[in-house]
């Protein structure tokens, strides 16, 4: 009876200081977990924006020939033709393989957007439907039609890169409004092979054909604008160009698990190859330095919500050792009257553990709804920028008052380990 008196007591009258202490351990647990959302959200970002890029069960094999790619400097790597696709088709967990490859000349484009002309040299790669046919809308058509004006357009997809790339860049910078996939999406554009807008002294181009832009995509190139593969193939034969040669292959493979095996033997036979783990765990390498800075943050703010859990205890016992004496000579034991305190100090964890989380919820909630509005992404999904996972607030849950009692252990067993007349001497 007398101890609950005193416990009742004690939190009464000191209202004012164990809220400044659990809004203390509040902000440090709402910053730390804004932080490891952050570091969670961005991991889970990039990884989904490379799976769109690059599926689990697949592997890009790199290589390069003909006169345009020398120029891009792919002169030393292996090449990539019909025979070399045939041989990676009979490798193990290999189920097949789709070629790539790129117009070996000059282009340039022309669209109109929002009442302007635009033209602008490109790249014009090629690519056949198996890779790119999640992007392209049901029954589009996705074949050769080179043609000239007035006959069928030939389907063009662009990267969703470039979208952002203006939007992020020019538009905001100069006051422009912003692209969206919409506005392009059907869009007739104008396509010259064997020509630059860039060389002014340049006679007109020698031919003009029809393209429509069908989709987005994050599988296609942001240098250039795709289109099917017999297309650029055409375009090269006619022009006397290499045709039976790819700058890359894409591998589709039986599983996932296949991925790192199949990737060494290719490696070892000389080819540069490329997949979603492997691009992944290079994201994961640059992570490293942000996570260290994540944890560095971390520590300092649970350092400083520690100190200042444990000040305030060895404060509020210093002034109440006379009456921790007056219940040590009356038979409280040490085991209860620490036992009272740490459970006053857990009791400050588990509050100030809620209102960090809540806080923290609220505020990346807040945040996210301000990012989606001012910088929509077409390529990258930010939505998921701040992610708090189940894990992450049962972890701060449980550590939080398991850190908030060791904080007060070394002032609670220092004070309590005293004799009842040492208490009572100051």
């Amino acid at each position: 009876m007398h101890i609950s008196s005193f416990i009742w007591k004690d939190l009464t009258r000191r209202t004012q200081e164990l809220w400044l202490v659990i809004l203390g351990v509040g902000f440090a647990v709402c910053a730390v977990f804004i932080l490891f959302a952050l570091r969670i959200g961005i991991e889970q970002t990039l990884f989904e924006a490379q799976e769109k890029k690059n599926p689990l069960a697949e592997i890009t094999v790199y290589g390069g020939s003909g006169t345009f790619l020398k120029l891009l400097g792919a002169s030393r790597q292996k090449t990539l033709d019909p025979q070399t696709l045939q041989t990676f088709e009979k490798l193990p967990h290999v189920k097949r393989a789709l070629p790539h490859m790129i117009y070996q000349n000059l282009a340039s484009t022309e669209v109109e957007i929002l009442g302007q002309t635009l033209q602008t040299d490109t790249l014009i790669f090629g690519m056949p439907r198996e890779v790119i046919e999640n992007d392209l809308p049901a029954n589009e058509p996705w074949e050769n039609a080179e043609s000239s004006a007035g006959a069928n357009a030939i389907p063009v997809l662009v990267s969703r890169k470039l979208i952002d790339f203006y939007n992020l860049s020019l538009a905001s910078g100069a006051g422009l409004p912003n692209l969206s996939e919409e506005m392009f999406k059907g869009k007739n554009i104008k396509i010259y092979p064997e020509y630059s807008s860039f060389f002014a002294n340049q006679e007109k181009p020698k031919k003009i054909l029809n393209g429509r832009v069908v989709g987005f995509s994050d599988r296609v190139d942001l240098v250039g604008i795709t289109v099917p593969i017999e297309t650029v193939r055409n375009f090269n034969a006619s022009e006397g160009k290499i045709t039976d040669t790819y700058n890359k292959v894409f591998l589709t493979l039986d599983s996932p698990r296949s991925v790192e095996t199949v990737s060494k033997q290719l490696e070892s036979d000389g080819y540069r190859v490329t997949s979603l783990q492997k691009e992944f765990q290079d994201v994961s390498r640059s992570l490293k330095y942000v996570e260290i800075i994540f944890f560095i943050l971390s520590a300092v703010i649970l350092a400083v919500a520690l100190l200042l859990i444990g000040n305030t205890f060895w404060a509020q016992l210093l002034k109440r050792r006379q009456e921790l004496g007056i219940l040590r000579a009356i038979g409280a034991t040490r085991f209860t009257l620490s036992s009272i305190f740490f459970l006053e100090a857990i009791g400050i964890g588990l509050i100030g553990a809620l209102i960090g989380i809540a806080v923290g919820e609220t505020a990346i909630f807040t945040f996210q709804k301000l990012l989606m509005k001012n910088f929509a992404l077409a390529s990258l999904s930010i939505e998921k920028i701040f992610l708090a996972s189940p894990k992450l607030i049962i972890s701060l849950f449980l550590i939080t008052p398991l850190l908030t009692a060791l904080a007060s252990g070394i002032p609670i067993i220092g004070t309590l380990k005293k004799s009842p007349r040492a208490l009572f001497v100051k």
